[in-house]
């Protein structure tokens, strides 16, 4: 099981984020995430653009999977995140696992809000993430693609010669795993619950079959580590028994790289 690490960017200088990307690569986490969240939101902190970041982020490591948890697919033009992340897989030497999700009513609306983007009802946002989910991969693979939908006729970012990057859905509900399992390879839950990994993995396993995938998408669980176990390794064994194959830990006040190590310290 890979364990992974995702260090704010909610309130982070970006100095603090330079050193906490550094000590991740260092002390051997798989997987550096960061959120998807680009304005001050309601705690008015300091916030930064999930794609540039993802750049900055492959141009301070070498090793470490660059994850985004997770893009949301409503926020900016289609056409333009996939030029924008062909960018980060090329720059990284194709590290990069590009998480979407549809935006939570919770956090991304006053993303929509501060921008003056709708933010529609959650059957058209899923609608959307499926169409994304479809589209981007063709994109990174020099098709044309025309789809009213996401406002893309005849698009194409030409032969850029960089692989698809991997895709994950975020979400636990039905429609959620249903997208995961027709266009990706994995599904990112945010949970401290092991159990639930265990339901969401079996659903997989069932939509994967009905689609006649020859092997079901991979599970992963996205939790604070402030929700840790006291035993945070009993912790992460629960999740490797449950069938999760990532656990993404998540720094959220702890902004110092030293915090790293230290959660390195407790799980690795």
């Amino acid at each position: 099981m890979r364990i992974g690490v995702k260090t704010g960017p909610w309130g982070w200088s970006f100095a603090e984020l330079e050193r906490s990307w550094e000590a991740a690569e260092e002390v051997g986490f798989n997987i550096l995430a960061c959120f998807d969240h680009v304005t001050a939101g309601p705690k008015e902190a300091a916030s930064w653009d999930a794609p540039a970041l993802l750049a900055a982020m492959a141009a301070r490591t070498s090793r470490i999977t660059l994850a985004a948890r997770v893009l949301n697919v409503c926020l900016r033009h289609v056409f333009l995140l996939a030029g924008q992340l062909a960018v980060v897989q090329a720059l990284s030497g194709g590290r990069l696992d590009v998480g979407l999700g549809a935006g939570s009513f919770g956090l991304a609306r006053h993303d929509h809000i501060a921008l003056t983007i709708p933010f529609p009802g959650i059957g058209d946002r899923m609608a959307r993430l499926d169409a994304a989910c479809r589209v981007l991969p063709a994109l990174w693979g020099g098709e044309r693609v025309t789809d009213q939908s996401l406002g893309l006729s005849g698009a194409s970012l030409g032969p850029i010669g960089v692989a698809s990057p991997r895709l994950v859905v975020g979400g636990a509900s039905e429609r959620a795993v249903a997208i995961a399992a027709r266009y990706c390879e994995g599904l990112n839950l945010s949970t401290a619950n092991p159990d639930e990994v265990t339901d969401a993995r079996r659903l997989a396993e069932r939509f994967c079959f009905d689609l006649g995938r020859p092997a079901p998408i991979a599970v992963e669980a996205q939790l604070w580590v402030r929700d840790l176990w006291p035993d945070a390794r009993s912790h992460l064994q629960a999740f490797e028994a449950s069938g999760a194959e990532a656990v993404i830990l998540v720094l959220d006040e702890q902004r110092e790289a030293n915090e790293v190590r230290r959660l390195a310290d407790r799980v690795l």
